[in-house]
Formats: C-alpha cells, sequence, structure tokens
C-alpha cells in the first residue's frame, strides 16, 4: 500500500492555518487545510498525529485523508485544497452499460457500473435504483446489487439541476447541445427519498414494478 507523507513548508502553514482561521472560504477547502496541517510532518509541525487521530478529531473517514494526502504528493497544495475542477475531459460512447454518476463535495467522481461485459435488456422494464450512505455507495438492478464504490457522505451542490432522461447544460435550464444523452426508451415512477433504502425495501418496490 502506498504511504503519501505530507511535509509543509514554513510559509504554507502560515497560509493554510490563515485559510482555517478567517471563515471566507468553502467549507471543504477548509477542511482539506485542516486535514494536511494535521497530517503534516515536515520539521514545522510541532504535534504529529496519527490518521486514526485525524479522523477522529475532524470527524472524517481515511478514504478522505488518504485522498487528500494523495493529491498533496501527486498535484501539489492548490490541487489538494481546491481539488481537480474543471481539469478532466471524460469521452462518452454508449455501449449499453447500466452506470451511475455523481460528484462528492471535493469534486471527486463516484462511478457506479454493472459492466462485465453485461449489456442492459432491451424490451422489458427494469427496476433500477442508487443508494448513496455515509460510506457507499451502490447500484441495484431489478433488486440486486450490481456495482458499488466508496462514498464519503458528501454532495456537491453546485450543480444547477438533475436530468432525468437528458444531460443538463451548465444553466440547468435545458439539455446539453453538445452531448444530451437523451435516453431512448421509457421512464415511469421516478422517485428521490431523502435517506438511504434498505435493501428490503428496494426489492419491494422491484418487485411492484
Amino acid at each position: 500500500m502506498v504511504r503519501y507523507k505530507i511535509t509543509l513548508k514554513e510559509e504554507e502553514r502560515k497560509n493554510l492555518k490563515s485559510i482555517t482561521s478567517k471563515g471566507k472560504h468553502r467549507s471543504q477547502k477548509v477542511m482539506n487545510a485542516l486535514i494536511l496541517l494535521n497530517c503534516d510532518e515536515g520539521d514545522f509541525q510541532t504535534k504529529r498525529s496519527t490518521n486514526e487521530q485525524v479522523t477522529g478529531v475532524l470527524k472524517i473517514s481515511m478514504k478522505k485523508i488518504d485522498r487528500v494526502k494523495k493529491r498533496f504528493v501527486e498535484d501539489g497544495l492548490d490541487v489538494a485544497l481546491n481539488g481537480h475542477r474543471g481539469k478532466r475531459v471524460y469521452a462518452k460512447k454508449a455501449d449499453g452499460d447500466l452506470e451511475a454518476h455523481f460528484r462528492e463535495a471535493d469534486d471527486d467522481e463516484v462511478e457506479l457500473r454493472e459492466g462485465r461485459g453485461k449489456r442492459f435488456p432491451l424490451g422489458s422494464w427494469q427496476h433500477v435504483a442508487v443508494v448513496a450512505d455515509g460510506t457507499t455507495a451502490r447500484l441495484y438492478r431489478n433488486a440486486v446489487e450490481v456495482a458499488s464504490a466508496p462514498f464519503d457522505g458528501t454532495l456537491n451542490t453546485s450543480v444547477r439541476a438533475l436530468g432525468i432522461g437528458a444531460k443538463p447544460d451548465d444553466s440547468g435550464m435545458k439539455p446539453d447541445k453538445g452531448n444530451a444523452g437523451y435516453w431512448d426508451g421509457k421512464i415511469d415512477d421516478v422517485r428521490v427519498y431523502d435517506r438511504a433504502l434498505w435493501v428490503e425495501e428496494i426489492r419491494a418496490l422491484a418487485a411492484s414494478k
């Protein structure tokens, strides 16, 4: 397992402390700054903490800490603080796989894909559900879990709209002209819940489709 070591310069520590104390920055940037300060193993850190201690103090997951540390080591301080916003371009293709994508608050993408050579069945109704709790996101088809991925329990709230059957453009008011991704089929009984459903509830919903 790769171990990412944080070593901050004196000026970097001053800048990070300024971010955490002024209250003029978005919450995720402040959290990332706190992670870097607490995980620092450099000469200017007077009190060093283990990852386990940091998770307890900041009430975050080990996954979140490892991700910030990896970004710092591989991409530098700015990316560790602000994430990879606007730098990724995805080549989309219609390959028939059942998939779901959403972003965590720090802009990391959670991707769920059934894959494994299976194509979404045609000519019959399929019940699809995506469930995300504080640790894991899961994709179900007909009440069977077909994919899962780690999830830190946060969502990127800068997204302006939710598209069902089409991908919205940046305004959130109409489909994206460049890649609308229209769904070529029927959609029925769309539901959004404010909690994670139990698998028994998903089975009941799938059975009633």
